[in-house]
């Protein structure tokens, strides 16, 4: 049997992140990724296509909380954002 390939450790920062603020994305490796951040209502508000770490911007997103994914082909990541 084959051993596993190790996951990746991610971490999702500055939360809460303020209104208009950028929000990082940091994995351990340099893996091609999907961030999707979903609404109250699970509508997905951002989607971006990252490899490796990455700022991303939220631009005009209103104060609220927010569910959001990390995901690649290996590994899924789930987690809670605020902006406040």
């Amino acid at each position: 049997m084959e051993a596993s390939a190790e996951i990746p450790a991610c971490r999702v920062f500055p939360n809460p992140v303020a209104v208009g603020g950028q929000v990082n994305v940091e994995l351990s490796e340099s893996v091609l990724t999907v961030f999707r951040l979903f609404d109250a209502q699970g509508r997905a508000v951002r989607v971006e296509q990252i490899e490796g770490s990455a700022r991303l911007r939220l631009g005009d997103l209103p104060a609220g909380v927010y569910n959001y994914s990390v995901e690649s082909a290996a590994f899924m990541r789930f987690g809670v954002l605020v902006v406040r």
